[in-house]
């Protein structure tokens, strides 16, 4: 696990910080501490997972967002913890994991205060579309079509 702070910045996840997945969901965990600036803004925190098939470089997140929570700063730090819903990514490709520390600022545009990137790749298998897919309202009931559906295992046509 490699972490990537912004040198500018003190608010920063702890030493302790993870994630688990079980079926549909994932529990996501981190110890955050908060600097003293940060304490006294106004502004919205989260922690995110993302999934990359190509790694992360710096501080950028790419990828897919598998999960989120939103969290409160706290003086002291806090342990943020809790189960979310887990949206991983289509096919069966290793993915590199990151766990974010957001923040967002006064025009809602997210800044990554902290990213601790996990060296063990994932694998998700989950279906994923293949060729073209297209959907039209026929007779005020959607149609989907669907060249094919893929999976790790077959193709399903």
């Amino acid at each position: 696990m490699t972490s990537v702070s912004p040198e500018n910045n003190a608010t920063r996840l702890g030493e302790n910080h993870g994630y688990r997945f079980d079926g549909d969901f994932v529990y996501l965990n981190a110890d955050v501490n908060f600097s003293d600036a940060d304490l006294d803004a106004d502004q919205a925190w989260t922690l995110q997972l993302w999934a990359c098939e190509t790694g992360f470089a710096g501080a950028e997140l790419a990828g897919v967002k598998v999960a989120e929570m939103a969290i409160s700063p706290m003086a002291g730090g806090i342990l943020a913890e809790a189960c979310c819903t887990a949206l991983p990514p289509a096919g069966a490709e290793d993915q590199v994991l990151a766990l974010a520390l957001v923040t967002y600022d006064a025009d809602g545009l997210p800044e990554v205060r902290d990213l601790a990137v996990y060296a063990d790749p994932q694998s998700f298998f989950q279906p994923r579309f293949n060729g073209n897919v297209s959907c039209a309202l026929v007779d005020g009931v959607a149609e989907p079509k669907i060249d094919a559906i893929c999976n790790r295992v077959r193709k399903i046509t």
